[in-house]
């Protein structure tokens, strides 16, 4: 049988396979993994019984029966060092990878997957390695900071000590892209990445997003503190003025703003009066009994409480009835009654009329107010 060899293994180029859900198992990193489908156990039981070689591929979906064109074409091979019986029938393993492979075909699809793969080779050109170490330096730092700032939750307790032992730079980008919180298509894509330097790029680009990601996520925190802290800070100041308006004996005028306040919402007056209401009256409580402005603002807020918003009475009026009180009030302005009594026989016709007002003007002393009050008793107003 055909085989090729990697990091000292003979590897043959036919293996059985197990598709990964939501992981990518990378060369020359050690990982958990369960194994719990029917294909993936018989699998794992053959690898066990030879060499204890798996390709380990991705799958595109998460579909529990998945076929092979819902594999990615580059996978993992990897060394299976300690199988463990779970009570489910399932199997936890320990496995760690040996090299990425591309797989070339799907030989066998029952009793399970069995894969014709070749390797990838990783170019690394002599004259780059001093660039390449500045990159790793620079890698190994972001990745320290986003460790150091404790917002990446699902880092493992001592992966910086692991890090800081491992000296290949391949080895390098595998182990902190599986330590990144990254989505399995990126992954996916760190894996299908050949040569060193793009992928300690890829890994730059990754982590250069997750800093600015906790950053952003520092501010939150630190806004989200401070609102939290001035809102422990009114409340503290509202329970001492309480306290302070016991003391003072304004329990009273409390109450009394309660009782408007209810009045206000029960009284049934259109939405934006009541919200300038509630704003006058907030304006109330903050004043000192003693400002002239108090009593203008109280008398304005009991006026548009007791206005009858919700009661509409209907208009009955006789226009000649109307006529002689116009006529008995005032002597003289013709025009101007003339005027009113064809307007109220055109409202009595229409019911209502739209968009069209009667406006007095004049200086004082013209009868503007005496001849609003007769027009008022006129529709027994």
């Amino acid at each position: 049988m055909a085989t090729f060899e990697s990091n000292n293994i003979i590897i043959k180029k036919e293996l059985p396979l197990i598709a990964l859900k939501n992981v990518v198992l990378f060369p020359r990193v050690a990982m958990p993994l369960f194994v719990q489908r029917s294909k993936s156990v018989s699998s794992l039981e053959d690898s066990i019984t030879k060499d204890k070689l798996v390709v380990f591929v991705a799958q595109k979906n998460l579909y529990d029966d998945v076929k092979p064109k819902d594999l990615y074409n580059i996978g993992t091979v990897g060394k299976v060092f300690e199988v463990k019986n779970m009570p489910d029938g399932s199997f936890k393993i320990e496995v760690e990878g040996v090299t990425k492979v591309k797989i070339e075909e799907v030989t066998q699809t029952e009793p399970f997957f069995m894969a014709r793969v070749s390797p990838l080779v990783i170019d690394r050109p002599p004259e780059s390695e001093s660039e390449i170490k500045a990159m790793v330096r620079s890698t190994v730092d972001g990745f320290k900071k986003i460790v150091e700032s404790r917002f990446l939750t699902n880092v493992v307790p001592g992966v910086l000590d692991v890090l800081n032992q491992i000296i290949d730079p391949e080895q390098v980008a595998n182990f902190i892209g599986m330590n990144l919180n990254l989505e399995l298509m990126e992954q996916q894509e760190l894996l299908q990445t050949i040569g060193i330097k793009s992928m300690l790029k890829k890994i730059n680009l990754f982590i250069t997003r997750e800093l600015e990601i906790i950053d952003t996520e520092k501010k939150v925190y630190k806004e989200t503190k401070k609102q939290i802290g001035k809102l422990q800070k009114e409340m503290f100041l509202r329970e001492q003025m309480k306290s302070i308006e016991k003391e003072l004996g304004i329990d009273g005028e409390k109450s009394e703003f309660d009782a408007l306040r209810a009045k206000v919402r029960v009284s049934g007056m259109p939405k934006e009066v009541e919200l300038k209401a509630f704003k006058e009256l907030d304006r109330l409580e903050k004043m000192p009994s003693f400002s002239p402005e108090v009593s203008y603002i109280r008398t304005y807020l009991e006026l548009l409480v007791d206005l009858p918003w919700n009661k509409k009475s209907k208009s009955k009026f006789d226009l000649k009835e109307a006529e002689k009180i116009l006529n008995d009030d005032h002597y003289g302005l013709n025009k101007i009654k003339e005027r009113i009594i064809e307007y109220l026989a055109v409202q009595k016709q229409v019911g209502k009329i739209k968009g069209s007002i009667l406006c007095f003007f004049g200086p004082p002393g013209t009868g503007k107010t005496s001849i609003g009050q007769s027009i008022a008793r006129a529709l027994n107003r």
